[in-house]
C-alpha cells in the first residue's frame, strides 16, 4: 500500500466517524423528546422494531 491509497483509506475512516457522531447526536435529539437516547434502543427486540416504524 503506498501513500496515496493509505490516505484515501484513513479518509475514508475519519469521514465515516464523523457521520457516525453527526447521526448520534441527531439521533439523540430527536429522542429527548421521548425521553431514549439512541444506545438504549434494541433494534433486535419487539419494541426496537417497532419503535423504529411509529410516526409522530
Amino acid at each position: 500500500m503506498d501513500a496515496d491509497e493509505f490516505r484515501d483509506y484513513i479518509l475514508g475512516f475519519i469521514f465515516y466517524k464523523y457521520l457516525s457522531e453527526k447521526m448520534y447526536l441527531y439521533a439523540n435529539e430527536i429522542l429527548k423528546e421521548d425521553d431514549l437516547k439512541y444506545e438504549d434502543i434494541k433494534e433486535g427486540t419487539t419494541d426496537g422494531d417497532n419503535n423504529r416504524y411509529q410516526l409522530n
